[in-house]
């Protein structure tokens, strides 16, 4: 054992991390039992239990007394397992003779831990089988004499059937971290420390990290590269990267890596190829809304309905499976479950490198980046237009169309994009495009009658849709014109049966002066008779509110509603016709045919999502069975909905004891203005039992946040979004059981961070909740 202290001594003077607090705190807790450690390959999963194992080590607590680390071979065979880790138990003090004693290393291992508390690494479990194996073959048990087992995983599904709790997922560095360790790497090579990061120009620094977004946050690929430039060579050596890594003999040192990215894709399923290469359409680094990518799948026919599910259903499954391969990440993955459907993703750029080198029959996706020759053949079905292009006119011209599927622009827009030649087109998304005018949408509506996706997000330029639209338009199934200036949906709309998702209006930014506000429909007032009946509700299951709750008239004791802008668009007469309609936000109601909007808004009974703004004075006869100067108590007749958003100006207790009757209720984020009494509290056990994301945005005039026992008893992250605020008490964390995971973001004193760091301290779970801060300063940075 003192051999053994002394190498893990030695081991961590050698080797430092960069970054990597979260996961050494997380991992390096005293919880026993079985936890899985998960990642893509030369993620650095190895490296960083080996650190934890080395501290344990040399603990002078003492928690374990025996201590393993043994690494799976393949073809896995029980007793080699057994004899390796018997040897490393024992420290190598096994005499030769005492080996020859032993007859069955598998009994020996189990007799062993039984008896004393250990801490074993089990390396490179590559299957489930294997795992049942060694747990049936050394009789593990989750809670036998206080020992702890790390099992190191590439795959998910893997690490997650070891433990469906504990596991923790390791992610490539973020940039700086990733920067940091190059230019180490780079200095240990030049013997020259801290010298190389002063030479450094801005202009340099960002080259740097540029390039570095395509080694994905790999450390062992970081490295590799640092040490290729710290020989004497310049970054423009790597210009073809993926070729370089591949076949340079000066990067002998990812051999295994390609060879395990190489079978990776070989064995993928057939069926989620197609989707895994279309990743590379967007810029590396580039963050990409989850619902554009699965509404851009179905568009393109890649999650086709069946009788088991629909379109959408599939699409959404096909994103969970490439974040269970590691090919999209999700910002905080590191604790939570995919299921809780995160917002937005990036391609790991490692592996959008490797998709841009791969050859693939149907040529799937071809970019315009950079300059490019005339001369240089181009076909295919994908066009994607990246921002560095110089948009030279000859090179577009000499493209072939014909089979062309898809359009997808970065950066500005010309007019000589569209063509003719296009009739095919599927999807065409411009979000965030500059440059587009109404006149290159007058265009687009004549020359892509068979568009299925149609994105303006983010064209500020365009301030209408053409009249034509709904004539033209009849293949149209997802409709974007979020954030641009299209204030009013044209008549026509109403004749494109097959739309699924219209997105529209714009977002009015929530904070200490300022708030908006969209309800669902109401069902009738109580003059008129009993709610509504679940046939006639939009079974919604995501409610996007946007409530501006009255202030009292005076002298009356009542309240009535007042205006404000509220960020929607107007809808025509008709549109409760719009059968197919899936998704539609965010309408006004404010305007002259609002009521009658409310009432036919009610049939549209495949509704999953819907955002209404405009509540005031004008239409609040109408809404006030639904709002009653509060949240509706109809709310929790809701039984669909899943994921709510309010932006209020008061949050009352009242309000807050309606949303506990959620039964379905997953994710709830709450932004008001002013809370009663200073103070949020979540009561009654068993209460929000599925919610599994709260979301609270806190500004000065929130003093306490207080669980009560038993309540969110799923809960596993917890999101504290700050608006200046200086101090904030928290009160029954101890309470959320599976809370895995609190971000403190925005603008708040230290103090604040302070004390959620000793509340979670204080928690019961073996495994503490992990704490993520993204501070701003007052200036914004």
């Amino acid at each position: 054992m003192t051999m053994k202290r002394e190498d893990a001594r030695k081991w961590l003077e050698e080797n430092k991390l960069v970054g990597r607090w979260a996961d050494i705190e997380y991992i390096g807790t005293d919880y026993t039992g079985v936890q899985p450690v998960f990642g893509i390959a030369g993620v650095g999963k190895s490296y960083i239990v080996r650190h934890v194992y080395s501290k344990k080590v040399i603990d002078e607590k003492k928690q374990f007394v025996k201590f393993g680390w043994v690494e799976v071979s393949s073809p896995f065979n029980m007793r080699d397992f057994s004899w390796s880790l018997l040897l490393d138990l024992h420290s190598g003090c096994l005499q030769h003779g005492s080996l020859l004693r032993i007859r069955d290393p598998i009994q020996e291992c189990r007799e062993l831990l039984e008896k004393h508390a250990y801490l074993i690494v089990i390396d490179g479990l590559q299957s489930k089988e294997e795992w049942d194996s060694i747990k049936d073959g050394l009789a593990i048990k989750h809670d036998h004499n206080k020992s702890r087992i790390i099992v190191i995983a590439n795959e998910e599904s893997i690490a997650t059937y070891c433990s469906a709790t504990n596991w923790w997922n390791v992610e490539g560095l973020e940039i700086e971290q990733a920067f940091d360790l190059f230019i180490k790497t780079v200095e240990a090579k030049w013997n020259r420390p801290a010298e190389g990061r002063r030479e450094l120009s801005p202009d340099d620094t960002e080259r740097i990290k540029s390039f570095l977004h395509k080694c994905g946050g790999l450390p062992k690929v970081i490295v590799a590269v640092g040490d290729f430039i710290g020989d004497g060579r310049g970054l423009s050596n790597l210009d073809n990267f993926m070729q370089q890594l591949e076949t340079n003999q000066a990067f002998g040192s990812l051999r295994n890596l390609f060879a395990w990215v190489n079978s990776y894709f070989n064995t993928c399923p057939d069926s989620l190829k197609p989707c895994i290469f279309y990743l590379s359409i967007f810029p590396v680094n580039h963050k990409i809304r989850r619902r554009r990518l699965v509404r851009r799948w179905m568009a393109e026919g890649y999650s086709a309905a069946t009788k088991e599910s629909t379109a959408e259903e599939k699409g959404e499954k096909s994103f969970v499976d490439l974040c269970e391969l590691s090919m999209i990440q999700l910002p905080g993955s590191t604790s939570l479950s995919y299921s809780m459907r995160m917002p937005s993703c990036k391609v790991n750029g490692f592996f959008r490198e490797y998709i841009k080198s791969q050859s693939m029959e149907e040529n799937l996706v071809f970019a315009l980046e950079g300059h490019c020759s005339v001369n240089l053949q181009r076909t295919g079905r994908r066009l994607t237009i990246e921002n560095t292009w110089d948009r030279d006119i000859s090179v577009y011209e000499s493209i072939d169309f014909s089979r062309l599927r898809s359009l997808t622009v970065f950066g500005k827009w010309e007019s000589f994009f569209i063509s003719d030649k296009m009739r095919i087109v599927r999807v065409l998304d411009l979000e965030d495009a500059s440059s587009v005018t109404d006149a290159d949408l007058e265009q687009m509506v004549k020359l892509l009658p068979r568009l299925k996706f149609l994105s303006l997000r983010g064209c500020k330029e365009i301030t209408r849709l053409p009249d034509s639209f709904g004539r033209r338009m009849r293949q149209l199934r997802t409709l974007d014109i979020r954030h641009t200036c299209i204030v009013k949906l044209p008549p026509s709309i109403t004749k494109l049966k097959k739309l699924q998702h219209i997105r529209a209006g714009t977002t009015v930014q929530l904070d200490n002066t300022s708030t908006v506000g969209s309800p669902l429909p109401p069902p009738p007032s109580a003059a008129e008779g009993s709610v509504s009946s679940a046939s006639s509700r939009p079974r919604a299951s995501t409610l996007v509110c946007r409530i501006r709750l009255p202030e009292f008239c005076a002298g009356r004791g009542q309240r009535i509603f007042s205006g404000s802008c509220n960020g929607g668009v107007e809808a025509p007469r008709g549109i409760g016709e719009m059968m197919a309609l899936h998704n539609i936000s965010v309408i006004d109601v404010s305007v002259a045919s609002g009521r009658a909007i409310l009432e036919e808004l009610k049939n549209l009974t495949q509704l999953r999502k819907l955002g209404v703004s405009g509540i005031k004075l004008d239409n609040h006869k109408e809404l006030c069975s639904v709002i009653s100067g509060k949240l509706p108590e109809w709310i929790k007749q809701l039984s669909n909905l899943t994921k709510l958003k309010l932006q209020m100006d008061k949050i009352t207790q009242f309000d807050v004891n309606i949303l506990k009757f959620l039964p379905s209720l997953e994710t709830l984020c709450l932004y008001p203005k002013d809370f009663e009494y200073g103070e949020l509290r979540f009561r009654g056990r068993g209460c929000f039992c599925r919610l599994l994301v709260l979301e609270v945005g806190c500004n000065s005039r929130l003093e306490s946040v207080i669980f009560e026992s038993g309540v969110m008893p799923w809960l596993e992250v917890l999101k504290i979004p700050c608006y200046h605020v200086s101090s904030l008490e928290f009160s029954g964390l101890n309470e959320l059981g599976d809370l895995r995971e609190v971000s403190l973001s925005g603008s708040f004193d230290d103090q604040v961070k302070q004390h959620l760091q000793s509340k979670l301290k204080q928690h019961p779970k073996e495994v503490m909740p992990v704490l993520k801060v993204n501070k701003v300063r007052s200036d914004g940075h």
